[in-house]
């Protein structure tokens, strides 16, 4: 069974697969690249959402269906990255942005940022 996707609903989904650099974990040389290996993982043709990364299109399916599809270390990223365009004046398309509820889920003082921003934009929910 492929469940649909956790962020938009969609259900037209695909697996990709690539490269995947790969990383010293321990000793002087921790973090830098020590290879490539090929990586596949589940992508949601409607938002572009990924799931986590896996050695086997079986591995992918099941990890996207286990609904562990975040990285939590992106999606920190991804939060200081909203959390400026919330402020920014010329960013605009945040006021509906489709990850919204996964963002305030992980931070709740996110939600005031982006409900000033649908205001400024000139609507509400």
């Amino acid at each position: 069974m492929r469940l649909p996707c956790p962020h938009c609903g969609g259900r037209l989904l695909g697996v990709g697969w690539g490269t995947q650099p790969t990383f010293v974990t321990r000793g002087p040389l921790k973090g830098t690249m020590n290879g490539q290996v090929d990586a596949c993982q589940v992508r949601c043709r409607t938002c572009n959402a990924r799931g986590p990364l896996s050695d086997s299109e079986r591995g992918a399916w099941d990890a996207w269906n286990a609904r562990d599809v975040v990285d939590r270390a992106r999606l920190d990223s991804h939060v200081r990255l909203c959390r400026r365009n919330l402020r920014s004046k010329r960013v605009a398309c945040c006021a509906s942005c489709p990850f919204e509820k996964l963002i305030v889920g992980h931070d709740a003082g996110m939600a005031p940022l982006f409900e000033a921003k649908r205001l400024a934009k000139g609507g509400g929910r």
